[in-house]
């Protein structure tokens, strides 16, 4: 599949089932920086992505804890293979932690699978 109809396939997903994607912000990357005589700490991200995505609960824990309780798959809708396990992922006002991260399709990163897990989990 060509990457331009994987590309309308995604956008047609996303635009019959809107009511049940959220946006969401993943930032990975930081770095932070210093203001000496103001004394504050600016941290700075080099990716930062503003997308759709569907968040899904875990039905069941694994053993050995590769998934947890309140741990969630995301499907992000968007076209990149940046984001890394420790990337943040914010959701209205839960953040996340990616875990970790697969594309759906090995050909065409038009969408990317997300387990993640509650920053205060």
């Amino acid at each position: 599949m060509k990457v331009a109809d994987a590309k309308k396939m995604r956008d047609s997903l996303k635009k019959s089932f809107k009511e049940w994607f959220s946006t969401v912000t993943v930032q990975d990357q930081a770095t932070n920086s210093y203001n000496a005589a103001a004394g504050t700490v600016s941290i700075t991200h080099a990716i930062s992505i503003t997308a759709d995505a569907y968040l899904s609960p875990y039905k069941a824990m694994q053993l050995g804890g590769e998934i947890l309780a309140g741990d969630v798959q995301i499907l992000l809708m968007y076209d990149t293979n940046e984001i890394r396990p420790n990337a943040k992922v914010t959701c209205g006002a839960t953040e996340y932690t990616v875990i970790n991260t697969m594309p759906t399709t090995k050909d065409n990163r038009v969408t990317q699978k997300l387990h993640c897990r509650a920053a205060n989990a």
